[in-house]
């Protein structure tokens, strides 16, 4: 089967550390950041010495990336339309920061998050894919005999066996129909959450073909 065309709506990868304080200045980076190709969307002025700056929002763009941060959040994070794009800029912002604010970034976080939202236009009526395969099973034949009417699951949400989500190394994908055109569309919700930094870069760099693989069992399995 021909892959389908994935349609990707926004990409994000956050970095969340885990030092005490904000681990940098954000005047700095704010001043370093045209070095790689970022606009700042403000200008900050001094900071006296010793004072903590809050900072939440967005501190630049570069095309269609965006790079945002919250100092009370701990977090600092580069959204962009492409998977490929947005882990390429996060390198770069990785570097920035070891290279001119002398910041080790990798070696402060609490834990990388990935988050991704497609859409694609299916092969075969979406419905008809989800109900086949739970139909028969104990489960849902129970639900339907206390609903009253044969039911199917809307999808489904694919996460670790026995997991929690409130932990550093997580992941979800949900897989369902699209509400507006549940017979003709999938959507697709990705979380990858791992304080392994090649972990999720390598999740982030398989996320198409992970995706195509995970939809064509749901259609011809």
């Amino acid at each position: 089967m021909s892959d389908f065309a994935l349609a990707c709506h926004q990409v994000g990868l956050s970095i969340k550390y885990g030092t005490t304080y904000f681990p940098f200045d954000p005047v700095e980076l704010v001043r370093a950041l045209t070095k790689i190709g970022f606009i700042p969307t403000e200008q900050m002025g001094p900071v006296p010495i010793g004072a903590r700056v809050d900072v939440k929002g967005i501190l630049g763009r570069k095309g269609d990336a965006v790079l945002s941060i919250n100092t009370e959040r701990y977090t600092l994070a580069i959204n962009a339309p492409d998977p490929e794009y947005v882990l390429s800029e996060v390198e770069s912002l990785e570097s920035l920061l070891d290279e001119d604010l002398g910041f080790n970034s990798s070696g402060a976080v609490l834990y990388y998050e990935l988050t991704a939202g497609f859409t694609l236009k299916a092969k075969k009526n979406v419905l008809e894919s989800w109900s086949k395969h739970f139909t028969s099973m104990p489960i849902i034949e129970e639900f339907s005999e206390i609903l009253g009417q044969p039911v199917a699951p809307f999808g489904l949400a694919l996460v670790p066996t026995g997991e929690a989500p409130d932990q550093p190394n997580w992941f979800q994908i949900r897989l369902e129909p699209v509400l507006h055109s549940a017979e003709l569309r999938h959507s697709i919700i990705v979380t990858c959450r791992n304080n392994d930094r090649g972990e999720v870069f390598g999740f982030g760099r398989s996320m198409d073909t992970t995706i195509q693989a995970l939809l064509s069992a749901v259609e011809d399995g």
